[in-house]
């Protein structure tokens, strides 16, 4: 006789899915689905027309190299890291001493000042449908009300000057 007992072999157990499981499987290939086709997708073709020239024929990296070699490209990117840093040395001290100071003091609407923190995320979202009103392109150029009274000044000139446009042929 053995003194090591041996266990009746184990049938393996299957784990059955709940429906739910099944939906949210479902749901996360359409979500999968859509991010190929509305981003990848796009990405892709972007990527295979920086490829290529004005003819569409394949110049592979060139274009970058071109780009890359404009002198104007260095200066624009010395000033976006300028201002990157300038605007991370000035905020994320004052942003530290905030969150601290809502976290550590006891003041009263702490809430509110939460909320008001929370503000500039939302910001891009709540000025989308007042840059999307009517005229408001000719609004926010500032040359556009110059180029409209220049033009309508020509025109009127056009009018004064040519020899249709007479007094006697105004008041028929």
């Amino acid at each position: 006789m053995s003194a090591v007992l041996t266990a009746p072999a184990a049938r393996a157990l299957r784990q059955r899915s709940h429906w739910s499981d099944r939906v949210a499987h479902v749901a996360l290939l359409a979500i999968a689905l859509a991010l190929v086709a509305f981003l990848a997708l796009p990405l892709a073709t972007i990527l295979a027309k920086a490829l290529q020239d004005k003819a569409g024929a394949f110049v592979g990296l060139a274009n970058f190299a071109s780009y890359l070699g404009t002198p104007a490209l260095l200066q624009s990117f010395v000033n976006s890291v300028w201002v990157a840093a300038l605007v991370t040395l000035v905020t994320v001290p004052l942003a530290f001493g905030f969150a601290y100071a809502l976290s550590r003091s006891c003041i009263p609407a702490k809430g509110m000042f939460r909320t008001i923190a929370l503000i500039p995320l939302l910001a891009p979202t709540l000025l989308w449908p007042s840059r999307s009103s009517i005229g408001s392109a000719t609004r926010a150029s500032p040359g556009a009300s110059s180029t409209r009274s220049a033009s309508r000044t020509s025109t009127a000139r056009q009018a004064s000057s040519s020899p249709s446009a007479s007094p006697s042929s105004r008041t028929r």
